[in-house]
């Protein structure tokens, strides 16, 4: 059985390789966006540095966040190559966005998605990564690791009421793609 912890990108890379491509950059802003429209969120845009800080952190193959200032982060990863960007995007996104309680504080376990459509934060950047010896924390079989960046951060105590709104318009059906289970991790 392959199993995943929030990774994703059909790709087999060389050893201790991080992929950016054009591609995986278009289509993780693109289920991003989708997600924040939902929720009546602007859209983020796409943000270098975000992107080589995230690349810097995935090099690691350690699941665990980067703990830097000022920066929300969200990681998964996975064992199998059969979770496209929207996969990834819908675990963190629509899979909790069934969780949250948005009639009270927010429960563990939905930082993921509140970090996704959280309306202060404008720029994103993320990084993929082929981990051949598995992620430190997650598997030691082979493993992608994927990183997100995020600036402002989300998932401020004492903001989420008007940074986390309830869906305004089409819910997304969720449920990616993806062959395997995930586990996640997100910082706000």
């Amino acid at each position: 059985m392959h199993t995943a912890i929030f990774a994703l990108l059909p790709l087999f890379l060389s050893p201790a390789t991080t992929t950016s491509s054009s591609t995986f950059q278009t289509e993780m802003l693109f289920h991003h966006n989708l997600l924040r429209a939902e929720h009546g969120s602007g859209a983020l845009i796409w943000d270098d540095s975000l992107e080589a800080a995230a690349a810097s952190w995935a090099e690691k193959c350690n699941f665990m966040h980067s703990q830097t200032l000022g920066m929300g982060e969200n990681l998964f990863c996975g064992t199998n190559s059969g979770w496209s960007e929207e996969a990834v995007c819908n675990q963190w996104g629509v899979r909790e966005r069934d969780l949250y309680p948005y009639h009270h504080a927010p429960l563990s376990g939905t930082g993921h998605f509140t970090q996704m459509v959280w309306a202060g934060t404008e720029r994103v950047g993320c990084a993929i990564q082929w981990c051949p010896d598995g992620v430190k924390g997650a598997w030691t079989e082979p493993s992608e690791l994927v990183v997100c960046n995020y600036q402002p951060a989300g998932n401020v105590v004492g903001s989420y009421e008007e940074n986390v709104v309830r869906p305004c318009g089409t819910r997304l059906d969720g449920g990616g793609r993806g062959v395997g289970s995930a586990v996640m991790e997100e910082v706000g």
